[in-house]
């Protein structure tokens, strides 16, 4: 019991040391170091979801808080980013992120809010709930350490080809256990394999094993996630960026203008020489 109790401690504050930005709560919830955040805790929905930036104009603003004229970072479309949390500001949705907005190996994470309509949504095992709903079958399934030789690996959905990590069945039993219990949502595929689906397990959420070939970290995607519809990216010079210094954004001016703007000054100043030393000269004579 006390190996327990201190191996979950050190978990938390292991997880806290990585996230400096945000708060570890005791069911594992991470919540975000954000005042708005904590002072609207009660009209939050958590998410925990994957999105890719896609704002019409090529890229994101990340704010302060919901319909705050502070802007946080700004993002180009197609990087991607995870909502921790929900908010529904009378029928629009915000997102709170925490972001890494360095480029160099020092780590630099920024919070802040977006709408969810200028993000996509990432495929994942809701959606795969959501369209598949008519064909999961409500079954208990388990597995049997006697029917198990190696790590059992778990998938972010049936067919997805995507691995979400694997784990050894015999950690888990006692010496007078045989079965373990795992879920009560089984789909089939189109080649007859049965999938379980793992709401929780020991940290991973929404994941799901293959009941009939449960070590088989080898098959392959036969529902892969569809390809993202995205606004295109902003051009270069085209957005503003973020101020290394204060986070604000400042508007930058495209290579081309900048060299036509210091050409037209340089010759613009010829010129005023010329001119100036021929008016000299005019007046001498």
């Amino acid at each position: 019991m006390i190996k327990k109790s201190i191996t979950a401690v050190i978990l938390i504050l292991t997880v806290a040391l990585l996230l400096p930005f945000t708060t570890v709560l005791a069911d594992v919830l991470i919540e975000p170091d954000d005042d708005f955040y904590h002072r609207n805790r009660n009209r939050m929905r958590s998410s925990n979801r994957g999105f890719y930036a896609n704002g019409e104009s090529g890229y994101i603003i990340l704010l302060r808080e919901p319909n705050s004229k502070r802007e946080v970072a700004i993002l180009e479309n197609g990087k991607f980013i995870n909502i921790m949390f929900v908010f529904d500001d009378d029928g629009t949705e915000w997102g709170v992120t925490e972001v890494n907005i360095s480029e160099t190996e020092t780590r630099k994470f920024v919070t802040g809010w977006v709408r969810i309509d200028q993000l996509y949504m990432l495929y994942d095992s809701i959606m795969f709930i959501d369209e598949h709903s008519d064909e999961l079958i409500d079954r208990p399934f388990s597995l049997s350490k006697l029917d198990i030789d190696g790590e059992v690996v778990m998938w972010s959905w049936p067919g997805s080809g995507r691995k979400s990590g694997t784990f050894n069945i015999q950690d888990f039993f006692g010496d007078e256990e045989t079965n373990m219990n795992l879920g009560t949502t089984v789909y089939i595929d189109k080649y007859e394999r049965e999938w379980g689906q793992l709401s929780y397990f020991y940290g991973y959420r929404d994941v799901w094993i293959c009941i009939s070939d449960p070590t088989n970290s080898n098959i392959l995607a036969f529902n892969p996630a569809p390809v993202p519809d995205l606004y295109p990216a902003a051009e270069p010079g085209s957005k503003p960026v973020n101020s290394p210094d204060t986070g604000e954004s400042v508007q930058t001016t495209p290579p081309l203008i900048i060299a036509i703007i210091l050409v037209s000054i340089a010759v613009m100043s010829s010129l005023g020489l010329i001119l100036a030393f021929w008016h000299k000269k005019a007046t001498k004579k």
